[in-house]
């Protein structure tokens, strides 16, 4: 390894360095509050990055390095324009500082997804696609201490899931359930949430407006089922005999 030169610019602390995919430029970010890009062949700095407001903790190059996503304390992700420098979206609705960015690239060249770890624990992951030269930002999923958000999901063509799960994602907010449910299905379903509540220990009950989604398991849907059966017999048995 050889020593080439020094890069200087940045005001205080550097706190992160990366190449582009091109291995053309090069970008870093600073307690200074900016992201500077360095161009590798003249060795010297081609963009001052600003508009963050506080320190700027990580940058990831986008897969085509077209991007540069930076995050920062101030509670926010940038994504710039490697070229311009302009700040083509600002990522925000985060609790703590973001201290990490990496991006996944996506089968379908409309969209990419763009992942960002804070300071409060939490991860998050991102839709960034592009249309009509705007970029469009949308929230598909975060995870805060063991539990689980999901935004815009669909169990449409999920298999396995019982009907009473179905029932209690549906109620989550999760969308994709199928259509054309008979009443008397519906009925079943609501008497088996309410037995299933009964069986379940009081600390691990289903509360309305948990953020969390339970999961029944089949050997408690199968005992929720026998006692709907066991119900709905004694609930026949006794109609019939005030009609006799």
């Amino acid at each position: 390894m050889t020593f080439i030169n020094t890069l200087k610019g940045h005001r205080r602390w550097v706190k992160d360095v990366l190449f582009s995919p091109q291995g053309e430029q090069l970008a870093s970010t600073s307690d200074d509050w900016t992201v500077r890009l360095w161009s590798v062949a003249v060795e010297d700095c081609c963009l001052t990055l600003t508009g963050h407001k506080d320190a700027v903790q990580s940058i990831a190059y986008s897969p085509k390095g077209d991007l540069l996503a930076s995050g920062s304390h101030d509670k926010t992700v940038r994504l710039w324009d490697v070229v311009s420098g302009q700040c083509r979206a600002v990522v925000q609705k985060f609790q703590g500082g973001v201290y990490s960015v990496a991006w996944i690239p996506s089968t379908d060249t409309d969209y990419m997804y763009l992942i960002a770890g804070c300071q409060d624990g939490s991860v998050h992951k991102w839709q960034v696609a592009e249309k009509e030269g705007q970029y469009h930002v949308t929230l598909c999923w975060n995870a805060t201490n063991g539990s689980l958000a999901v935004t815009g999901a669909s169990i449409q063509d999920v298999r396995g899931l019982s009907p009473l799960n179905k029932q209690l994602l549906k109620q989550r907010g999760i969308e994709g359930e199928p259509a054309n449910l008979f009443r008397e299905a519906s009925k079943k379903l609501i008497t088996m949430a309410s037995v299933v509540s009964q069986m379940r220990q009081p600390s691990d009950r289903l509360e309305p407006d948990c953020p969390s989604i339970t999961i029944i398991s089949d050997e408690q849907t199968q005992q929720a089922e026998q006692q709907v059966e066991q119900k709905g017999g004694q609930q026949s048995e006794q109609e019939g005999g005030e009609h006799d």
